[in-house]
């Protein structure tokens, strides 16, 4: 469900967590990088909003706007991917004006965030390397060896006598991190069952692991078939899934089908800032709805009337939302157009070049694609139709050609030879 945020909206602030000083560090380091600055800024501001409490006054979006010198599209953005990426979790309450709450969810603990493969994959697409090593060093505990020390620590029943005591049934603040909600396009249940059990024990594949999975196959955008592949090349002497092992042949098989580069982190559908504003429901507006709101696999889907693509799709879609850095929405105007001009032909190169062309336009919008794919077509009709008139006409181009109507017998033999190609 999709709601039209205004300044007049009221919201306050619900803290789920117990949040620190550390949970900073880990927010600029770790998050900043992923979700971007304004996101940051957002989520600290609805921090300081709480001043110590677990649930703030209310307040309108038009304040919000005044202390972050944000507007509503910018502000928008930034809670959608704290939302997406765990960190909030956002209520609605429709009237004449809407009430929002927003619930506050700490950070992942480095251990916790470094072990998520999309998130992990994401910082270090964005960062490098290089500086990537360096975070992961900076958040790794020195080990000292203690075989040749003894434990002499107290237990709790050495240092305290234990009496009877009651403890409250109410609801205490804990350090709760919110997951984040995987909208995978594999059936990992059928994956899974598809494996035999001599070779992989099935009661021992926890849930966690399976949303570990779900995230491996997300963000290396793999299918059932592909998937599955990796996964008993990846199972061991124990009949267990080497989760260690299985990333890395993921990651191996992404930067192999996408010429070594590593994946990141994209819009799946065309984000909202960037969406048509209209409400009228012409046929037109219909289709820049159906061009925002769809993915560009499912677009092609539905191109392909199928529910696969081809791995030639596959990189043409990688080069156009990861290297060109395209909307989703514009994608699939740009695809539609390319098809219709193309005799419905996805070629990487021709894509490539027509893409370049839109990048440098500067287009962001489905309504500017649909006009410049438009004004483009138009230009190559009129260029046709001008060449027609100056190319050298064929003698038999606008001659009538005299017909004889064929007899009975030469009728007799056409249909005999056509007869042999049914």
């Amino acid at each position: 469900m999709e709601n039209k945020l205004t300044p007049a909206d009221s919201f306050v602030v619900l803290r789920k967590t117990l949040l620190n000083d550390n949970d900073r560090y880990l927010l600029t380091l770790l998050y900043q990088p992923i979700i971007g600055s304004c996101a940051i800024n957002f989520y600290f501001t609805l921090w300081a909003l709480l001043n110590g409490t677990i649930l703030t006054k209310e307040k309108t979006h038009h304040y919000l706007m005044a202390v972050m010198h944000l507007d509503l599209e910018k502000i928008n953005q930034a809670r959608e991917r704290l939302e997406a990426i765990g960190l909030l979790k956002t209520f609605v309450k429709e009237g004449s004006v809407n009430n929002y709450v927003y619930e506050l969810y700490a950070p992942l603990t480095p251990e916790s965030f470094l072990k998520n493969p999309i998130l992990t994959a994401s910082l270090r697409k964005n960062l490098g390397q290089y500086e990537f090593k360096k975070l992961t060093d900076f958040f790794s505990v020195e080990e000292i060896a203690l075989t040749e020390y003894q434990d002499i620590s107290k237990k709790f029943a050495d240092v305290f006598q234990i009496t009877n005591y009651e403890v409250s049934d109410g609801d205490f603040l804990d350090q709760k991190v919110n997951e984040i909600d995987v909208d995978g396009e594999i059936n990992l249940d059928l994956i899974l069952q598809g494996i035999n059990e001599d070779l992989l024990n099935h009661k021992l594949i926890t849930n966690d692991e399976k949303r570990f999975l779900k995230n491996l196959a997300l963000i290396y955008n793999l299918n059932d078939e592909i998937f599955k592949e990796l996964i008993i090349g990846s199972i061991n002497q124990y009949k267990k899934i080497d989760l260690i092992k299985l990333r890395k042949k993921c990651e191996g098989f992404y930067q192999y089908e996408n010429d070594g580069k590593l994946p990141t982190l994209a819009f799946k559908k065309q984000p909202e800032n960037k969406r048509s504003l209209k409400t009228n429901v012409d046929k037109r507006n219909q289709m820049i709805y159906f061009f925002e709101t769809t993915t560009p696999r499912d677009f092609l889907f539905l191109k392909n009337n199928s529910t696969t693509i081809s791995k030639n799709e596959q990189k043409i879609l990688s080069y156009l939302l990861l290297d060109l850095k395209l909307n989703p929405g514009v994608v699939n105007v740009l695809i539609d157009y390319v098809l219709r001009i193309n005799d419905h032909k996805l070629i990487k190169n021709f894509v490539e070049t027509i893409a370049s062309q839109w990048k440098r336009a500067k287009i962001e919008t489905v309504s500017q694609a649909m006009e410049f794919a438009e004004q483009e077509f138009k230009k190559r009709k009129n260029y046709r139709t001008s060449k027609k008139k100056t190319e050298n006409i064929p003698d038999w181009f606008d001659k009538k050609v005299n017909t004889k109507k064929p007899d009975k017998k030469e009728v007799d033999q056409i249909q005999k030879i056509l007869a042999e190609y049914k």
